[in-house]
């Protein structure tokens, strides 16, 4: 009796390994075009400042940080910014400002990132494409949210070099 179940979770294992090859093997191999950096301590990049082990997202100079939130959930040591785009990520989360509040003092106004988490999107497969969109193994990303899949847009962006 035990040989026969030892057989059929053989059966099994081996199923699920074809399929997991099968899905991985037809991924589509999309070309990172994205300049990852590191945001280094007291540095802007597109948006994004670190001061200390906080990060900020919005539009507002280091004088006006006392007015802005920092964002929440980010990890400071592995947060790195996608040069000339908007996007971010960290070993957790994508970033993107999909949502921008506006706020004015007397002597100051800030912008800054309230909705900025791209839902669902994977940190480590994550790549940027161009033009503000971004894809993450079979899910398309345009300005931090999902949208349909569109070969023709990958065709396009590889032409462009």
């Amino acid at each position: 009796m035990k040989r026969k179940y030892k057989g059929i979770i053989s059966i099994c294992i081996s199923a699920l390994l074809v399929v997991v090859y099968l899905y991985y093997a037809k991924m589509p191999q999309v070309e990172d075009r994205g300049e990852w950096v590191k945001l280094q301590k007291s540095h802007k990049i597109n948006g994004y400042l670190r001061v200390d082990d906080k990060i900020y997202g919005g539009d507002f100079g280091i004088s006006d940080i006392k007015y802005a939130t920092p964002l929440k959930d980010v990890d400071p040591e592995s947060f790195e910014v996608c040069k000339n785009s908007d996007y971010a990520r960290d070993k957790n989360h994508v970033y993107y400002p999909i949502w921008v509040k506006c706020y004015d003092g007397e002597t100051w106004g800030i912008c800054e990132y309230v909705e900025y988490i791209v839902k669902g999107a994977s940190p480590k497969s994550f790549k940027y494409i161009g033009k503000e969109y971004g894809v993450d193994g079979y899910t398309m990303y345009y300005r931090g949210e999902k949208t349909k899949w569109n070969d023709s847009l990958l065709v396009l962006m590889e032409k462009r070099d």
